[in-house]
């Protein structure tokens, strides 16, 4: 066998290694995202927390109330992609009924939203009294589209 012949085969091995190697670690797109929680800082139980589901297709999040206390949770989601800031949306929830494990399922209190592959997303969340109170007891966090 030549020497050439011998570094042809390499040369192919190599390259089929690494196209195999690709194929392996491509996943679908919509698992690329991650689902990440934020709480309220409000020590103990939280009265609240946002839920961002970034592995779904399209994205969404949810706002939770759990604390029947006279205080609404409200939630600023938004993202980075390609180097801009969308402004997102905002969510709130202000009756005390949320599951603390599951949230309530209430279509007021969730959005989807397209965002793009791989974009970052920022979760803020937090309690407040009234529809235009300050902002309390805040809880952030970053996820994935």
């Amino acid at each position: 066998m030549s020497i050439f012949s011998i570094r042809t085969r390499r040369w192919a091995t190599a390259i089929a290694a690494a196209g195999a190697a690709s194929v392996i670690s491509v996943a679908p797109a919509n698992a690329a995202g991650t689902t990440v929680v934020a709480y309220t800082s409000d020590g103990g139980s939280p009265g609240g927390k946002a839920i961002f589901h970034g592995n779904a297709s399209p994205e969404w999040a949810e706002v939770c109330d759990n604390q029947e206390d006279g205080m609404r949770v409200w939630a600023h989601v938004y993202w980075q992609a390609n180097g801009d800031w969308n402004n997102g949306f905002t969510l709130t929830d202000a009756d005390g009924s949320s599951d603390p494990i599951s949230c309530d399922g209430r279509p007021e209190h969730r959005e989807k939203a397209q965002i793009p592959e791989g974009a970052h997303v920022v979760v803020d969340v937090c309690l407040r009294n009234g529809a235009s109170g300050p902002k309390k007891h805040c809880g952030s966090v970053i996820g994935k589209a």
